[in-house]
């Protein structure tokens, strides 16, 4: 059909003379423009079909493609997939050899942070101080005012020893601080008039 009305036009082409050939060139100019212009903003766009032309030829590359192809199903798969991962297409698979060396390897890593832990607790003991980390960092910039240290609070916390714990890990009716201390001096007196056992003292 296409045929036919190609030879028909082309015949009725070849018969225009003067005027009328020349409005037939322009009218092809300007479509073969427009189709260049639609042609650009589709690409600039992505709605280009991959890198193929066409997809008539893209759909024939799938076909011969598919028809190398042994006659197996699961031989398809194998074949598409190892093709998929030597071009980086999907990430490679992981055999069975290869995750148990990786697990083993997580063992290990784990075992020794485990050992690493357990040496650390021996040999450091947990310590807590008397004073908050905010005190603590004012004391020393106090002591160390005339050095160019140039150091922040939230630094200054980061540096803290692994052992060196802070109050909030100490319960309160063992707490030394002055806070606490505080609060002793004032249930002492009241101690005297309200009769509640263990009203004297945080302790």
């Amino acid at each position: 059909m296409r045929q036919k009305s190609r030879i028909r036009d082309n015949t009725r082409h070849q018969n225009l003379i003067g005027d009328s050939l020349e409005r037939l060139h322009i009218r092809q100019k300007q479509a073969s423009k427009q189709c260049r212009d639609k042609k650009k903003l589709e690409r600039s766009n992505g709605k280009q079909f991959s890198s193929y032309r066409n997809r008539q030829c893209f759909g024939k590359t799938v076909k011969r493609v598919i028809q190398s192809l042994p006659q197996d199903t699961d031989k398809h798969v194998t074949l598409i997939r190892h093709i998929a991962q030597e071009l980086n297409v999907i990430p490679k698979t992981i055999t069975q050899h290869q995750c148990q060396q990786l697990i083993s390897w997580l063992v290990n890593v784990i075992v020794l942070h485990l050992k690493i832990m357990m040496v650390l607790q021996q040999h450091y003991k947990k310590r807590i101080p008397l004073y908050r980390v905010r005190e603590t960092f004012q004391l020393f910039l106090t002591e160390y005012v005339d050095t160019n240290i140039n150091l922040s609070l939230t630094s200054f916390n980061d540096l803290r020893p692994i052992n060196l714990l802070i109050q909030s890990h100490m319960p309160g009716r063992s707490c030394l601080c002055i806070y606490h201390e505080k609060m002793n001096l004032l249930l002492k007196p009241l101690s005297k008039y309200i009769r509640c056992p263990g009203l004297h003292s945080l302790q």
